[in-house]
């Protein structure tokens, strides 16, 4: 069962996610209405999965997810958004979080997949151009453990970085397995080993990695050699 904490300062809106989510068979071990509250039980709680407004009193959400991510790197973070400000989520991905949400109607109802799918690593919940925006952010101010992201990427195999790069293409597991002609089974085992190796909590921040690493310049994913 996959555990997760709801962040909101909207007491209404916390509730709400809560009661949908539980319905749709998960797990809301706790609602927190501020960062403050959000990071201090997220610590005691040990969720799998953080859904995290951005605008929130006292501890701004990029705040409390800096502080997660720090502590728990392999908790799962999901930013919890009222407008969508491509400037806001790219600093989000930066900082480690999977994904985002629209508080919308229409946003809500793909949120148990979302979870469900970072969790399981099945496939990348940002889209394109967002992540585009995040590698290009990077290019211009590589983040400070760069270095160390390229060591964790050299202790893959060659057929999980063959993996990983179509990752960062935003293939999902079907897509690779296709690609790669290996089963959906061995590729959801490598998805899992990568995750390890490179200390990450799901697909989104493994993309990134794999474009700041330097690992997408080797030429056509699968057909490098080694």
């Amino acid at each position: 069962m996959i555990r997760i904490l709801v962040a909101d300062d909207e007491v209404l809106i916390a509730q709400g996610i809560r009661q949908y989510l539980e319905h749709a068979g998960l797990q809301v071990i706790a609602v927190a209405s501020d960062g403050e509250e959000a990071v201090a039980k997220t610590l005691e709680l040990k969720p799998d999965v953080v859904l995290l407004d951005i605008t929130m009193p006292g501890k701004e959400g990029l705040e409390a997810l800096a502080e997660i991510k720090a502590a728990r790197p392999e908790t799962t973070v999901i930013m919890l958004t009222g407008h969508r400000k491509p400037a806001l989520l790219v600093q989000a991905l930066i900082g480690g979080a999977a994904g985002y949400l629209t508080k919308t109607e229409s946003g809500m109802q793909n949120l148990p997949n979302l979870i469900r799918s970072s969790v399981e690593g099945s496939e990348t919940i940002v889209d394109r151009d967002l992540l585009q925006r995040t590698i290009e952010q990077l290019t211009r101010d590589p983040s400070p453990e760069a270095a160390q992201k390229r060591a964790r990427v050299r202790r893959l195999t060659d057929q999980e970085t063959r993996v990983l790069r179509l990752i960062a293409l935003g293939y999902n597991n079907l897509e690779i397995a296709r690609e790669l002609v290996i089963s959906r089974n061995t590729v959801k085992s490598h998805v899992h080993n990568i995750l390890g190796k490179l200390r990450v909590s799901d697909r989104t921040q493994a993309a990134i990695l794999a474009h700041e690493s330097g690992i997408m310049d080797l030429g056509p994913p699968g057909q490098e050699s080694g």
